[in-house]
């Protein structure tokens, strides 16, 4: 009786271990990239990628070269300014994602291997004896 309450309790821990607990995992995995994406909100940097920083545009008081000219730099400064802050975003939201998907990647590995761990070490271990 001992025998197959252990046989049930060791399968009922890999079914766990190895099917129901990676569903919520990987569900959870994805709502968090999700969020991050959403919190860096990457299509509206796409779309607005060469928009002038905080919409400050500049309008020329008189309709005089000079007043249109410094309208017009004042206007592109802005905009490379915004191009730049939000290439900044896209390079920080692409470092954020890559870290992410390493460390899950990690976490994945670890999860699948660690209930072998006690054997594989006590192996590695007879090799010093």
């Amino acid at each position: 009786m001992e025998g197959l309450l252990t046989k049930t309790v060791i399968l009922s821990f890999l079914v766990w271990w190895y099917i129901e607990f990676p569903k919520q995992f990987f569900t959870l995995s994805r709502l968090i990239l999700r969020n991050i994406l959403a919190n860096f909100s990457l299509g509206q940097i796409m779309r607005t990628l060469f928009s002038p920083w905080r919409r400050i545009e500049a309008q020329s008081a008189s309709g005089t070269p000079k007043d249109r000219w410094d309208a017009f730099t004042f206007n592109a400064i802005s905009r490379l300014v915004g191009f730049m802050m939000r290439i900044g975003l896209l390079i920080a939201a692409l470092i954020v994602v890559f870290g992410f998907l390493v460390l899950w990647l990690i976490a994945v590995c670890l999860w699948v291997i660690f209930p072998f761990l006690p054997l594989i070490l006590s192996l590695y271990s007879l090799r010093f004896l």
